[in-house]
């Protein structure tokens, strides 16, 4: 971190919850350090600000430090409070690392027997959460420089057949993710397709032997990967009773694998939006309440300042909004908006702009369908004026048309030659 002027340090303070905060107390008070005082008395100072303002920073704690210790303390608190977060927030990737610290000091302190102990153990969970990169590490470093040690030629030659095997495995992961990648850019460009060109490139990705052959012994992720290609292909080709069979073969895939549900919970999450998507169109609503209670099932995952916390935010709105409209329960969507527009001013700064434009539009169907009009056009304002429409063509293709509509539904024909032609450039 740069030690000028910058609100970097300010930024990630104020990212913190409740309870993080309150572990970087209790962190920093375990860890008692020269100069302790000053960098947590830097914390609360920055913490009290609305706004940053780091002159009234150094006035308000020269009694404490000097104007040269200043962006040094800063330094410091940033690096400290990303520490104590490390510590706090638990991740496969972390206690992975976390193990492999443990076998490396006892490498080094020639406890070898230890050391494979919790070797092994890391090496157990990498392979159980498709940590292919993670093995590699493993087996060219402490694994490859135990067998050296021991001059053991079977531990070697294990390593090289280790090797290949970890090799052809991270080659079928790219392909995989590579072929995603391609139908998913077709995708954000255009949403469903009819250009003959475009259905012709689709067809093309499908028909990849990888998504063709059917491989019972594919790791769960690359069997999530074809699955998810195949539903979005046909969603993308508007065959819906082929994109929701795929889709329900995720979401089945992770009911077997429930430790899944957390470690991969945007992909989780990603699979109950594409189901509740599916039952609103089929108009099957009991099925979308069950996916609505899995969403609020997965918010006991995460944190509630968390990335995956405004995913859930973002899709289970949208889709809670879409029920009450679709079946005619106004008054009840009307309520809830009151409840979403609470937990709004929480998620909206994390929200993306595609993410606000698609929440933003489903609120203002809502009122449109409820006859509250001009709420509508609050909505389609806060779209048009807070968000740059850099999103998909038919996203902004329904935006203009709905934003006329509800000019014409509110009788504002004065103004509707005007619009279009605002709209128009």
């Amino acid at each position: 971190m740069s030690k000028t002027s910058s609100n970097t340090l300010f930024l990630l303070i104020k990212s913190l919850s409740k309870a993080e905060k309150r572990y970087f107390k209790v962190f920093s008070r375990i860890h008692v350090i020269s100069g302790q005082n000053r960098y947590v008395q830097l914390f609360d100072a920055v913490e009290q600000q609305k706004n940053y303002d780091e002159q009234k920073l150094v006035a308000e704690l020269k009694d404490k430090m000097s104007i040269s210790q200043f962006p040094v303390m800063k330094n410091y608190l940033y690096n400290q409070v990303l520490n104590a977060m490390e510590s706090y927030h638990s991740s496969i990737h972390n206690e992975v690392r976390r193990l492999l610290h443990r076998a490396e000091f006892l490498y080094e302190k020639g406890l070898n027997n230890q050391c494979d102990f919790f070797l092994a153990k890391a090496k157990r969970l990498a392979y159980s959460n498709e940590l292919y990169f993670t093995v590699m590490e493993i087996l060219r470093g402490l694994e490859y420089r135990l067998s050296l040690q021991r001059q053991s030629i079977n531990g070697l030659k294990k390593i090289h057949r280790e090797e290949k095997q970890i090799l052809a495995c991270i080659q079928t992961t790219l392909e995989y993710q590579n072929l995603h990648d391609k139908i998913y850019c077709a995708y954000l460009a255009a949403g469903s397709v009819k250009k003959n060109i475009t259905i012709k490139e689709l067809k093309k990705t499908i028909s990849h032997p990888l998504i063709k052959r059917i491989d019972k012994r594919l790791s769960f992720g690359n069997r999530y990967m074809r699955y998810m290609i195949k539903g979005l292909y046909f969603h993308m080709t508007n065959n819906a009773t082929q994109s929701y069979h795929f889709t329900k073969k995720i979401f089945h895939l992770f009911q077997k694998n429930p430790e899944k549900q957390k470690s991969r919970l945007n992909a989780y999450i990603s699979n109950l939006n594409n189901l509740a998507i599916d039952c609103s169109e089929k108009k099957q609503y009991i099925e979308l309440c069950h996916y609505l209670e899995k969403f609020k099932e997965a918010r006991s995952f995460t944190g509630i300042h968390s990335e995956g916390s405004k995913t859930i935010f973002h899709r289970y709105s949208y889709h809670v909004l879409n029920y009450f409209s679709k079946t005619g329960r106004l008054l009840d969507g009307i309520e809830y908006i009151k409840e979403l527009k609470c937990e709004l001013k929480q998620y909206e700064i994390k929200l993306s702009e595609l993410e606000k434009t698609d929440l933003f539009m489903q609120i203002a169907i809502f009122f449109f369908t409820a006859g509250e009009i001009s709420q509508c056009l609050h909505w389609l304002n806060r779209i048009r004026n807070e968000i740059k429409l850099d999103v998909r063509v038919d996203f902004k293709t329904f935006i203009m048309a709905f934003y006329i509509l509800a000019h014409y539904e509110s009788g504002h024909y004065d103004l509707l030659q005007s619009i279009v032609k605002s709209v128009e450039r």
